[in-house]
C-alpha cells in the first residue's frame, strides 16, 4: 500500500505544478495582452496628432493661383 500512496502524492505534486504553470502562463498573456491595448492605444494618439498637424499645416500654407496666359500673338 505505501508504494501507492507516493505515487498518489507524486501525481498530485505534478498536477499542483501543471496548475500553477498554467496559471504564471495566464497571467503573462494578460500582461502581454495589456501592453499591446497600451501600445495600441500610444499609435492611435500619435497618429490623431499627426493628422491634426498636417491639417494645421494644410489650412496654413497659401495657394497663389496660376497666373492666366497672357495673350500675345504668335509668330508664324
Amino acid at each position: 500500500m505505501r508504494p501507492r500512496l507516493q505515487v498518489m502524492s507524486k501525481v498530485k505534486v505534478l498536477c499542483m505544478n501543471i496548475v500553477r504553470r498554467y496559471k504564471q502562463l495566464r497571467m503573462f498573456e494578460k500582461v502581454k495582452q495589456e501592453d499591446r491595448r497600451i501600445a495600441l492605444e500610444r499609435s492611435r494618439i500619435m497618429k490623431q496628432k499627426q493628422t491634426e498637424l498636417l491639417a494645421k499645416i494644410q489650412a496654413a500654407t497659401v495657394h497663389i493661383p496660376k497666373p492666366p496666359p497672357s495673350k500675345t500673338l504668335k509668330v508664324s
